[in-house]
C-alpha cells in the first residue's frame, strides 16, 4: 500500500527538510527491503529531485518564503514584496 501525499504534504515535507532525511535514512540503509520502500523510495527520490531542480530557480527571497509558508504555516499574503525575477 502506497501513502497517498496531498500536495501540500509534499511541499511542506520538503521545505521542512523532511524528503532529506528520509532519503538519508534509505541511503544508511541500503539492504533494508520491504513493501514500504519499494513503494515509496522511487516516488520520494523523483519529489526530491524535481523540487531541488525547482529550488535552484528561486530567488533567496523566495525561497526563504516558501520555508516559512511550509515550515511556519503562514500565509502567502504576509509576502507581498517578494518576487520572482524569471
Amino acid at each position: 500500500m502506497t501513502n497517498q501525499w496531498t500536495n501540500r504534504e509534499i511541499l511542506r515535507s520538503y521545505f521542512m527538510e523532511m524528503i532529506d532525511l528520509q532519503i538519508e535514512y534509505i541511503d544508511k540503509y541500503p539492504d533494508s527491503d520491504n513493501q514500504y520502500r519499494r513503494d515509496n523510495e522511487p516516488f520520494i527520490r523523483e519529489i526530491k529531485r524535481v523540487l531541488d531542480e525547482f529550488s535552484l530557480k528561486l530567488t533567496p527571497e523566495l525561497k526563504d518564503m516558501y520555508k516559512l509558508k511550509y515550515r511556519e504555516k503562514r500565509a502567502f499574503g504576509e509576502f507581498y514584496n517578494v518576487r520572482s525575477t524569471n
